[in-house]
């Protein structure tokens, strides 16, 4: 293939991937036997009245006895491991065409099959045969190849029909069931992954919980239990989750081993631990057709409460003067949260979950992309009312997720604030002050005042610190970063040349140098997240105000230029994403708009121990406010910097 053809198929995958595809249409007419969305097919036993979300999710209705969910597609079926006894491990055969899973006991082996040629289908349609007296019976499935016939040699072998629909050679027993098939060896072939005996695939979820899914057992906290199975009748307020399983690696990355493409067509490692879902999507039962212009409600949790675009106060809305480097392609913020978000394991083993084709994967992406999406919706721009309500649906979803239980870590606090303090709903905009989040917050466990710093580790060379509580942190700042609570992951009370102590003393391996390097990775992003949130006035219902001080810090302590000797001395460091709001347009953005928010955050007097503020073009320390009536301003009374 030349260069030329290589490099306009490359691009022609990144479109085909990163945006959504021209498919049927459904419920145009009001009502639909089966409906299909990316990928992902519902089948009904009849027609049932339905319709679109904001968001374009789908809505059933049920019309009183439950909607009855016969199929979905890609459908589940086990082959018991009993099942497999003659061929115990199985790998991945790849030609140029398709992938064909095969059950054998040496690598190479997956062949047996001839492509033969439908005498009642249309021209280049062929089929399955194992031999010529054992047809597999999948006329549905039949896959266009061109005019190839393609044959292969020994035909007693097990598979995978290509769309993983299990096949047996003659003489074999089948038993089928309603959860994913079981699959595959731990071992790689020709450099593709393949999977232990086992694997689960394509699961669905009802109204799914949180700290588990049933969706894919290659993934995290995976529990059979939860599965759906079908056919499957479903009553009102009920959301079913359904997705498709990242079956196979798709893209060489090098030196990183296999990948598969993301989102937004870029190629992403594909090993355990990374995303091994590809897509999902929800299905909504409802009770009564909802007016046009209704929000999905959470899929996560039995709560259902339903939104309209008409509850927007558009007051809240900025129209701000866009920067030089403001992002002209809105589509692609829009194409990153228009399929749902799974969040709904645990801490970091969420990232094993989130679906390659509906977002990012890693916390620090998830963050880079929210903070430019939320700033977006701060200008005046044409054509921002679908982003903005895309947000809204995130939010809308977050809120569902972080009151059921403890959520992924890539959460942000603001996407719930977003969506309720455009909304209007008190009751959700209050989860952060009431106790009804339960989902613990990097933006939260991260930032501290020196005074709530919890390490046993005392500081013989940072004045202050060689006794608890700890004053100030090391470079003369009072607001500080960790990566956890605790001896072994806060660094920034002690000077660099005591951070080897949090290896040799508390043993985390990499000291305080690995967490300064963290502490790049995750700040960045804060800013612009945090000063949307100042722009809707959500300081007070975030409940944690050193997030924001922090932020401030970030942006305006010239860190590196004060303190690279010691960085390059004891961490080995020479840059950072130090002042850095995690892009040129955030960048931007803080610098020209941070001040119209709120009161900045600008030094610390380790002599009277207080923190100092600007507001309004006015300076004060907290030193010198003891009542209300102290502060400077009206902007300096209204943030209370101060917390009187």
């Amino acid at each position: 293939m030349s260069q030329k053809i290589a490099t306009i198929l490359f691009f022609l995958t990144l479109i085909f991937i990163s945006f959504p595809l021209s498919s049927q249409a459904y419920c145009e007419d009001g009502s639909e036997s089966s409906i299909e969305q990316y990928g992902i097919t519902w089948t009904f036993d009849k027609e049932y009245q339905c319709g679109q979300f904001v968001n374009g999710d789908y809505w059933v209705v049920d019309e009183g006895s439950g909607v009855n969910v016969i199929s979905v597609y890609p459908r589940m079926a086990i082959a018991n491991k009993s099942d497999l006894e003659l061929n115990p491990s199985g790998y991945l055969w790849y030609d140029n065409i398709s992938e064909y899973w095969c059950i054998s006991s040496l690598k190479g082996s997956c062949s047996g099959y001839n492509w033969r040629k439908y005498d009642s289908n249309p021209e280049g349609l062929y089929e399955w045969y194992i031999d010529d007296l054992h047809k597999v019976d999948r006329p549905d499935r039949a896959v266009e190849i061109g005019n190839a016939t393609r044959t292969f040699s020994n035909a007693q072998q097990n598979g995978y029909y290509d769309n993983n629909d299990f096949f047996m050679a003659a003489g074999s027993s089948l038993r089928e069931y309603d959860h994913g098939p079981y699959v595959i060896s731990g071992e790689e072939y020709n450099g593709k992954p393949a999977y232990e005996l086992g694997r689960i695939l394509h699961g669905s979820m009802l109204n799914p919980g949180v700290g588990t899914q049933s969706y894919d057992s290659k993934t995290s906290s995976f529990d059979l239990a939860g599965a759906v199975e079908f056919p499957f009748l479903i009553g009102a307020d009920k959301s079913l989750v359904s997705s498709i399983s990242q079956i196979k690696a798709e893209c060489d990355m090098g030196i990183q081993g296999p990948g598969a493409y993301d989102w937004t067509g870029a190629c992403d490692p594909f090993y355990s631990g990374r995303p091994m879902i590809k897509t999902a999507t929800v299905l909504t039962i409802v009770n009564s057709a909802p007016e046009s212009g209704t929000f999905r409600p959470a899929f996560n949790g039995n709560i259902k409460n339903y939104y309209r675009e008409a509850d927007i106060n558009s007051d809240l809305i900025k129209n701000l003067t866009p920067t030089p480097n403001a992002p002209q392609n809105i589509a692609y913020y829009e194409r990153g949260l228009q399929r749902p978000w799974l969040m709904h394991l645990s801490d970091a083993v969420a990232r094993s979950m989130h679906p390659r084709l509906n977002m990012f994967d890693y916390h620090e992406t998830i963050f880079s992309f929210l903070k430019d999406a939320y700033l977006l919706t701060l200008l005046d721009i044409p054509d921002k009312n679908n982003l903005i309500n895309l947000l809204i649906q995130n939010g809308i979803d977050t809120y569902g997720l972080v009151t059921n239980g403890w959520g992924s870590s890539a959460v942000s606090k603001n996407q719930v604030l977003f969506a309720c303090s455009l909304l209007g709903d008190i009751n959700m905009c209050n989860i952060y002050l009431d106790g009804t989040s339960k989902t613990s917050f990097r933006e939260d466990w991260m930032t501290y005042y020196p005074q709530e710093g919890t390490s046993n580790l005392l500081s013989s060379v940072v004045a202050g610190n060689d006794v608890k509580p700890f004053k100030v942190g090391w470079t003369g700042e009072g607001v500080l970063w960790r990566q956890d609570p605790g001896s072994a992951s806060e660094q920034e009370h002690l000077h660099p040349s005591e951070w080897s102590r949090l290896q040799t003393e508390a043993g985390y391996i990499g000291g305080g140098c690995k967490h300064e390097s963290y502490r790049n990775i995750n700040s960045a992003n804060w800013p612009g997240i945090a000063m949307v949130a100042l722009s809707l006035g959500g300081r007070e219902k975030w409940n944690h105000d050193v997030y924001f001080d922090y932020t401030d810090r970030w942006m305006l302590e010239n860190f590196f230029g004060e303190h690279s000797a010691e960085m390059l001395e004891y961490c080995n460091s020479t840059g950072g994403t130090y002042q850095s709001a995690g892009s040129a347009f955030a960048t931007e953005m803080w610098h020209a708009y941070r001040k119209n928010f709120g009161c900045v955050y600008t030094d610390f007097d380790s002599i009277t121990d207080s923190r100092i503020y600007e507001c309004a073009g006015l300076t004060f320390s907290c030193n010198d406010i003891s009542d209300c009536s102290d502060y400077p301003n009206q902007m300096a009374l209204e943030y209370d910097a101060c917390s009187l």
